[in-house]
């Protein structure tokens, strides 16, 4: 199962989507003066990699 907010690795989907959804996001908080938190996660950890 795929949850219809992953934007990486799903055809059709550009791996800026998330950015701009961010973006639009701060934009109205910024607007509408409330409060709002942001915060990045880094999963590179969580998969294994080549060297």
């Amino acid at each position: 199962l795929i949850d219809e907010r992953q934007t990486t690795f799903i055809k059709d989907k550009h791996i800026l989507h998330g950015i701009l959804i961010l973006n639009e996001v701060i934009e109205e908080a910024c607007r509408s003066k409330r409060p709002a938190m942001v915060f990045k996660v880094d999963f590179e950890k969580a998969y294994d990699s080549i060297s």
